[in-house]
């Protein structure tokens, strides 16, 4: 492992990593096995096809299957780096989810959530996130895993193909290149055949008749009848095979480089800290005179008793959803003025004692939400969207209790936030949770 352990330490396989023309024997076949993993996706996930169950799993687990097996043939140590099994065993789980349903949920959210994570961690697994592992530039690791490395890798699939033509080829590559030229006109020719045959079919019965003769002639041929499904294959294949090719490789994963991403940082640093502290501070007041308000019924609320001239159901929708907002509102602000400051928060006293400071009272309007939410289930019992308030808001005091540390000891609050808030989803797609609140019901 090299510095701070912030990338995976690789190796060079000779007998896979000889190139020719630009590619390797491992890029090839791999070429192959991604036009068969394309079909697959649609012939595997249950929104596609009738299949309701088992589906999603299995495909997510043929995909990982082979990101590990190309990103280990290509030199990377994929038993190095801890943190992408985590992200493998996030993206599982939601497949798994999204397989069975059954969760909070729905299982379309999970099939999503899954794809998104399985992109994040084919670059985690081989290496190629901006810092090695999860960091404060997340935004732009996730905009390389779902845009700029499988797009600009496209059409690797195609040259890949290409070039294992004119490799073994040998002698005859003029030959090679009319044959592959007269395949593509012929794949294209098919393309404009699927739309304007059944046109022309509508127009003339005799031509209809004669075209279902053919079909049924060639119905047993698999390939005919498979045609349509992969047209619709082959971009899925693209993008998986530009991704994976891009991690393996490193090919367009450099398009936001540790010094242009710094250097943009450093430009948003244009605050002074009298700036930052007047802000915080400011922000503070309003919200000790709110709590100073609401001193009488949150001790009430607190002690678990109820303010008078209050239903239950009055109380808690009172300013819940407000001071839900308004933590959201906090976090926000304060990530902002934190990147805009001149100074790190945490490296001058007065910064970070009103960078705490902001970080303490949300804690504490966060705990007036829950124990208004906790009062309010106590008498009305749980359902599916009190339950996700309440996650959500957990997962919101733990990110300001991160903050709140981050001001006096070094930690990665953004890597720590994003592990714990994928670990909340998942458990929200995979728990049975609204078995479980029916049975309390």
């Amino acid at each position: 492992m090299n510095e701070n352990k912030l990338t995976v330490a690789r190796r060079v396989p000779p007998m896979f990593a000889v190139p020719f023309f630009g590619f390797t024997l491992t890029d090839a076949l791999f070429a192959v096995w991604y036009l068969a993993l394309g079909r697959l996706y649609w012939a595997l996930c249950p929104y596609w096809n009738e299949r309701p169950f088992g589906g999603v799993w299995l495909f997510a687990v043929l995909y990982a299957v082979t990101v590990l097996a190309w990103a280990h043939l290509s030199g990377a140590d994929v038993c190095a780096n801890g943190e992408s099994w985590y992200w493998l065993g996030v993206t599982l789980a939601l497949a798994a989810s999204a397989s069975n349903g059954g969760g909070l949920l729905a299982p379309g959210v999970a099939f999503l959530a899954a794809q998104a994570v399985a992109a994040y961690w084919t670059l985690s697994v081989s290496g190629r996130l901006t810092k090695g592992v999860t960091s404060n530039w997340l935004f732009f690791d996730g905009l390389n895993a779902l845009v700029v490395v499988p797009f600009g890798n496209f059409l690797r699939l195609f040259a890949a193909l290409a070039r294992t033509v004119q490799r073994f080829a040998g002698g005859a590559k003029q030959a090679a290149r009319r044959a592959l030229a007269v395949a593509c006109g012929a794949a294209l020719a098919a393309l404009v055949l699927m739309i304007s045959l059944p046109l022309l079919a509508a127009a003339d019965e005799r031509f209809a008749a004669q075209m279902r003769a053919v079909t049924d002639a060639l119905s047993a041929l698999w390939m005919l009848e498979e045609a349509p499904m992969w047209v619709v294959s082959l971009p899925v294949a693209l993008f998986l095979y530009g991704l994976a090719y891009g991690a393996a490789r490193g090919r367009r994963t450099g398009c936001f480089e540790k010094r242009d991403v710094c250097e943009l940082q450093r430009a948003l640093r244009v605050m002074p800290r009298v700036t930052i502290v007047t802000a915080l501070a400011v922000l503070c007041f309003v919200y000790v005179l709110f709590l100073a308000s609401q001193a009488g019924t949150m001790i009430d609320v607190f002690a678990g008793r109820l303010p008078e001239t209050f239903t239950y159901a009055e109380y808690a929708r009172q300013g819940f959803f407000e001071l839900c907002r308004g933590a959201a509102v906090n976090l926000c602000a304060l990530a902002g003025l934190a990147a805009c400051s001149r100074e790190r928060l945490s490296e001058r006293p007065a910064l970070r004692r009103a960078g705490g400071a902001l970080c303490a009272v949300t804690l504490l309007l966060i705990a007036v939400a829950m124990t208004k939410m906790g009062l309010y289930m106590r008498a009305y019992l749980l359902t599916e969207k009190r339950v996700l308030v309440t996650v959500f808001l957990v997962w919101l005091a733990a990110v300001f209790a991160l903050l709140w540390a981050s001001m006096r000891r070094r930690i990665e609050v953004v890597r720590l936030s994003m592990l714990l808030g994928a670990a909340l989803f998942t458990l929200l797609c995979a728990l049975p949770i609204p078995a479980w609140i029916e049975r309390i019901q």
